[in-house]
């Protein structure tokens, strides 16, 4: 394998070993925690990204973090891959709500959480972030 100049990225140098953790001592947390994102084109395989969940839910939460690897951003990736996610996560019985965090300057992931339906909660950030959630709907 081709080392990746670019990844993992400062954010997730320490989380990486944390996952790998988690899942040896636990494997039932596949899917709570890291998802790679993978484009197949015609010259090949690229990891474009990856996210995932802080865990499995607690009290029918659920928390998402993301990452787009630069060249692949404002391309759409993140906004399909998360909402995969997203929709993955609500398909579980035990999850009412997702719910996510970014940076207040990240225009980008505010516009990636909008687009999926995520609505900002809380007052304005003290630490910085502004959080999101998405509520499963409502069954009919």
């Amino acid at each position: 394998m081709v080392p990746i100049p670019d990844w993992p990225s400062d954010n997730l140098t320490h989380a990486l070993p944390f996952f790998r953790e988690q899942l040896a001592n636990d494997p039932s947390l596949v899917g709570w925690l890291a998802w790679y994102w993978i484009l197949d084109t015609s010259e090949g395989s690229q990891l474009v990204g990856g996210g995932g969940f802080k865990g499995r839910p607690a009290h029918g939460e659920v928390k998402i973090g993301y990452e787009t690897r630069v060249p692949y951003r404002r391309t759409g990736i993140a906004t399909e891959a998360v909402g995969s996610q997203v929709l993955w996560a609500l398909g579980h019985a035990d999850v009412t709500h997702v719910t996510a965090e970014t940076q207040v300057d990240n225009v980008a992931s505010v516009r990636v959480l909008k687009k999926l339906d995520f609505v900002h909660v809380g007052a304005e950030p003290s630490d910085g972030f502004l959080h999101f959630e998405r509520r499963k709907k409502a069954q009919h």
